[in-house]
């Protein structure tokens, strides 16, 4: 991206406050909608955004069913969550601002009531999309279902509210690990996504999974190729749409906010943190082919 000199700068006009507003300013009165909530990165933007900004109008998340348990059970077990006890002492009616819209990502009209979608469509002003399948060697055609063909749904969503001021896609910073320098800057995608769409219209299981090495090249597994494609999504669909992409690296449980500590569930990262720490272990073999 190219940068403009002080000489290309528009001159500011007389009397307007281009000075920004605090974060906590920014959110006073806002609506918030969200996908990927429940999730534990979800978990802490929901916190961090109750806690810091008491003025927020509310938080819309996006919740499906899952396990045969219905949304607002799942909206009545995140509020009880651990990284929500600081939060709780302080505001302990802060479930009241959490609101939730009944959804299925897959879905061409992504699962939404025509209420909903009315309500979405006159209140949101921000609109973050963390939700996302995070298994590494997810099979192609699902992980390409909930992390390209969603986004894109989202942003025809997004497209029809009339008071975005911003669309957040939690990328991931190894989307481009191919790469040997990775810029905060879009790139041309070397697969077309609509042509994969195509051809995993008619292709049955087996065949995608044959396909699969030939399609991710030199990438290592079909996380990081739909993460990817994802961004290139938001390039070619988002039209006007204010956009922010966001390229988090590992995550790992909580240093401080929104409690110290707190973690979702543990991966091998924390394992391997945790023998460390208790004295256990001094090294790890880090062998690509090592499963252990």
């Amino acid at each position: 991206m190219m940068e403009k000199s002080g000489e290309d700068l528009p001159h500011q006009a007389e009397g307007v406050d281009l000075t920004c507003p605090t974060m906590a300013e920014f959110y006073a009165g806002k609506t918030v909608a969200m996908t990927g909530g429940t999730g534990f990165l979800g978990q802490g933007i929901i916190e961090k955004l109750l806690r810091t900004c008491p003025d927020i109008s509310k938080i819309i998340l996006f919740i499906r069913q899952k396990r045969n348990i219905p949304p607002h059970e799942r909206l009545s077990e995140l509020t009880d969550l651990p990284a929500f006890d600081i939060l709780r002492q302080s505001q302990p009616n802060f479930h009241e601002k959490l609101s939730f819209v009944s959804c299925d990502l897959e879905a061409d009209d992504l699962g939404l009531s025509s209420d909903d979608r009315r309500t979405l469509r006159n209140e949101v002003n921000i609109f973050i999309h963390s939700a996302a399948t995070l298994k590494f060697n997810e099979e192609l055609r699902l992980s390409f279902e909930v992390n390209v063909q969603c986004v894109r749904r989202l942003l025809k969503l997004c497209k029809g509210m009339h008071k975005l001021q911003s669309f957040v896609h939690v990328s991931t910073a190894y989307s481009h690990c191919n790469r040997k320098l990775i810029e905060e800057k879009l790139y041309d995608s070397s697969l077309d996504y609509r042509e994969l769409e195509s051809a995993l219209r008619w292709m049955n299981g087996a065949m995608v999974e044959k396909i699969t090495p030939e399609i991710l090249g030199d990438r290592p597994n079909t996380y990081t190729l739909t993460k990817a494609l994802a961004e290139d999504v938001i390039c070619r669909e988002s039209g006007n749409l204010p956009i922010c992409i966001v390229r988090p690296s590992m995550i790992i449980p909580a240093w401080q906010e929104p409690m110290p500590g707190v973690v979702h569930q543990c991966i091998r990262s924390d394992r391997i943190l945790r023998r460390i720490w208790e004295g256990c272990a001094a090294v790890s073999d880090s062998r690509s082919t090592y499963s252990g």
